[in-house]
This record gives structure tokens, C-alpha cells and sequence, in this order.
């Protein structure tokens, strides 16, 4: 599907941008919407998942993989660990150091300006990548972060805890002290 022609509108100005900010596809029947999704609809971890975006570029275990997995039966989210070198955070030092146009031509891959609440996020990634430097308190022993949707319709995340029970009910289940339909 080619759409970015399609896509581009120019304002007064002749600056370029998209019109549509993003589609949803219907994978039942391969049907393709226009979209507008509200911040809270982008799913878990979103700064999180943001930063292993720009983490995989440079790791070459995620060359053609999937970086989130969402599997509808469970309703559960998977973000999986993506290693981040001391060579990576010199590159994202030297992100942060860059102006705000600099920052626009380095992360743009379509000719639109940036508006300053897209270099607000950026910014706003950059720093708490070093709020927390470590990045095993954000992956513990490398383990993905799974999240499941909780009463309230939001997404929680699944800790070890969760992972015992899950376990143990499957175990009964297999040992037949439950039936489930």
C-alpha cells in the first residue's frame, strides 16, 4: 500500500504535512480506516516503548522482528527487552544536546514541521531515559514487561506475583481440580 503521496497536504505556507495521522486495520478482512487515537488508547509503557524504538535501530537481534506484541485473547501487551550499550546512551547525550531544529531534521522521516508539543515529548523521552539509567530497573534479568487490562479498562502490569498465579492455575487446570469452559 503506497499512501505517503496521498497523504501529504501543504498549508497557506507550503509547508508540507499529513493529513492522515494514522489508520486502523481490520484484520479480519484487510480493511483500512482513517484514525485519530486519544493519548490514553496508545497502549502501556508508551515512553518506554518510544525509547527501545531508537534503542533497536542499533541492536542487531531486532532486525525484522516485532517490538510490541498485543495478543487479543488474553488482552495482554508484551514489551520486550532491548539492550541499550554505553554506545547508545553517548548517542541519545548527544541528542539531548542538539537544537531544537536539529532535533526535527534527526527524527522526521516526512517533510512536516515539528510543532513544539512533538519537541516537547522528545525532550521530555530523552530525559527520563536518564532518570533511569539503569536499564535492568526497567527490564529486570532482561525479562519482558507484560501488561493485561485491568477492571477499569486500563493496562496493569503483570509481576511476578501475577506470573505465580498464572502458573498455578494452569497446573490445576492440567491436573483437572478445575474445568474450564
Amino acid at each position: 500500500m503506497y499512501i505517503l503521496n496521498d497523504n501529504t497536504i501543504y498549508d497557506e505556507e507550503g509547508n508540507a504535512y499529513p493529513f492522515l495521522k494514522g489508520f486502523l486495520v481490520e484484520t479480519g478482512n484487510g480493511s483500512i480506516f482513517p484514525a485519530t487515537f486519544h493519548e490514553t488508547t496508545k497502549g502501556p509503557d508508551e515512553y518506554i516503548r518510544r525509547i527501545r524504538e531508537r534503542a533497536c535501530l542499533r541492536d542487531p537481534n531486532w532486525d525484522n522482528r516485532l517490538l510490541e506484541t498485543y495478543d487479543i485473547e488474553s488482552d495482554q501487551f508484551t514489551i520486550a527487552y532491548v539492550s541499550r550499550g554505553k554506545r547508545y546512551l553517548k548517542y541519545i547525550e548527544s541528542l539531548r544536546n542538539q537544537s531544537d531544529e536539529e532535533l526535527c531534521n534527526t527524527y522526521l522521516t516526512v517533510p512536516i514541521p515539528m510543532t513544539p508539543h512533538n519537541i516537547f515529548v522528545i525532550r521530555r523521552d530523552l530525559e527520563k531515559l536518564f532518570q533511569v539509567p539503569n536499564w535492568e530497573e526497567v527490564f529486570p534479568f532482561r525479562r519482558p514487561r507484560t501488561f493485561f487490562r485491568s477492571i477499569d479498562g486500563g493496562w496493569a502490569m503483570r509481576t511476578s506475583e501475577h506470573n505465580q498465579i498464572l502458573k498455578r492455575t494452569a497446573n490445576r487446570v492440567c491436573q483437572g481440580r478445575y474445568n474450564i469452559q
